[in-house]
């Protein structure tokens, strides 16, 4: 099984170093280009933030 791309949604994504953080920890982890990793902010579900 080959993995063309990851889309990661976090809480945390809108600052600039853990999108970068995320990014470099997810392409490392599975062994991907940096170009098939995209991160985006998101918030919970139900509208909730801790």
């Amino acid at each position: 099984m080959e993995i063309a791309g990851v889309l990661v949604v976090a809480q945390g994504a809108a600052d600039p170093g853990v999108r970068a953080a995320l990014t470099q920890a997810v392409a490392t982890y599975l062994h991907l280009p940096l170009h098939r990793v995209m991160v985006l902010a998101g918030t919970p579900a139900d509208g909730s933030r801790p």
